[in-house]
């Protein structure tokens, strides 16, 4: 039952300092990015034409959405391809991985 406790508030303290980190440094993309990190909480797994779909947006800005969150250590690529990349929410899921240490 501790670890439960544990790592539900680890999960939430990091939910709530990617929400502040995404506020003050996405610009207008913000709002689509914390919508699709709620959707990540959920499923940590995504790729551009998921994102694309849940933010409703172009794929070009899904894809830069993807991109940015990537180059702020949010997501990761699993795979090496250009197209159907899938990437994973990272940080997140080590939530759960380190707490069972």
């Amino acid at each position: 039952a501790e670890h439960a406790v544990n790592t539900l508030s680890a999960v939430l303290k990091f939910k709530e300092q990617t929400e502040i980190h995404i506020r003050t440094t996405y610009g207008k993309r913000s709002s689509s990015a914390i919508l699709l990190v709620h959707k990540l909480l959920k499923n940590p797994f995504v790729n551009v034409e998921q994102a694309k779909e849940i933010c409703h947006l172009s794929y070009k800005a899904a894809n830069d959405l993807i991109k940015k969150m990537c180059d702020d250590g949010l997501l990761m690529a699993l795979t090496k391809q250009s197209r159907n990349r899938i990437f994973v929410f990272d940080q997140y899921l080590k939530l759960f991985i380190n707490e069972g240490e």
